[in-house]
């Protein structure tokens, strides 16, 4: 199936995310992997505000398989990780005090996968 994509950058992105999951033995980069190789259509959009409801205390690193959106609010530092963002979800993150990672700097950031919570 990954063959079918066009988007060079995606197809790195899910090679390395499974290269990661063999190597570090991590399943949730696979998770976001199969994700991530499932038409566009079908991948998540997810609001800051949903993030603000479902995201994990102990979660070093919110992932989101897809687009987050700038619906809601968010009052809490939360690292983001995302295939992509639109640009009012990155300033309500950035403004809580959160930081915007692309899923390839999550990866870089945290190999192992540890406290990664994966939404949508």
């Amino acid at each position: 199936m990954l063959e079918e994509k066009t988007n060079p950058h995606l197809v790195d992105t899910v090679l390395a995310l499974k290269q990661a999951s063999s190597e570090h033995e991590a399943p949730v980069w696979r998770a976001l992997a199969e994700q991530l190789e499932k038409p566009s259509r079908v991948h998540p959009d997810v609001n800051v505000g949903e993030l603000q409801r479902v995201a994990d205390d102990d979660a070093s690193i919110v992932a989101v398989p897809g687009k987050v959106l700038g619906g809601g609010y968010l009052d809490r530092e939360l690292t983001v990780a995302a295939w992509n963002f639109s640009g009012s979800a990155e300033d309500k993150i950035e403004d809580a005090g959160g930081s915007v990672l692309t899923l390839s700097d999550a990866l870089d950031e945290n190999p192992d996968g540890e406290n990664v919570q994966v939404v949508g």
